[in-house]
């Protein structure tokens, strides 16, 4: 068999990390947090950037699975050293959404929100629909912790209009739950049960029993 060179190498990791988002956007965390970190555990000088995502992934699953800040910012710290040695904007333009994203749980909500355009822009100078959505979705649920239903709702619309099929099933469904409360808040209750119909859907489709 022929050596494995650093580009197959990197290749190979890559594959990898695609397969730990995979498993993220489908909600199934324990995996996802297996493959990113037998990824980290690597040790090769060329793997900056991937292992940077890999980080990313670690920060992101302790994230939405309310874990303590400390440990959050443990992982996000290890991703940003990687991110930085690659100068990688794309990796940079997530961690403003993570660290915004932070920033949100405790209440600094003008702090996030600036964190937030930071990484919109760099998500849109790089073409990253995906970004984009996960940023403008951000921001909306921001505008309803501050209790502005109608941004909320016009920032959720945004995200919305970004998806595509390609767009993970966890993600829409998500979203269109986010987009039903938005809508029950301002009054619209048959938009209110059009989205929620739209998620159950969704989830159904993934074999969620929720």
């Amino acid at each position: 068999a022929l050596p494995a060179t650093p580009t197959m190498l990197a290749f190979g990791i890559k594959l990898q990390v695609q397969l730990a988002e995979w498993y993220f956007q489908r909600g199934i965390y324990a995996r996802s947090r297996e493959v990113a970190t037998q990824i980290t555990e690597l040790d090769h000088p060329d793997l900056s950037r991937i292992q940077g995502r890999a980080w990313y992934i670690l920060a992101e699953n302790h994230l939405v699975q309310g874990q303590e800040t400390d440990t959050i910012l443990r992982y996000a710290h290890h991703a940003y050293r990687c991110f930085a040695r690659s100068q990688d904007n794309l990796g940079n333009a997530f961690m403003l959404n993570l660290h915004a994203t932070l920033l949100q749980r405790q209440a600094a909500i003008p702090e996030a929100l600036s964190l937030y355009s930071q990484a919109l822009t760099l998500f849109e100078q790089i073409s990253y629909p995906l970004g984009m959505i996960r940023v403008l979705t951000n921001i909306g649920a921001t505008y309803y912790r501050s209790a502005d239903y109608e941004q909320a709702l016009a920032y959720h619309l945004r995200a919305l209009a970004f998806t595509t099929t390609l767009t993970a099933p966890s993600d829409m469904a998500r979203l269109h739950s986010t987009l039903a409360a938005d809508y029950r808040r301002l009054g619209d209750y048959a938009k209110t049960i059009l989205h929620h119909t739209h998620a159950l859907e969704l989830y159904e489709l993934m074999g969620d029993q929720r």
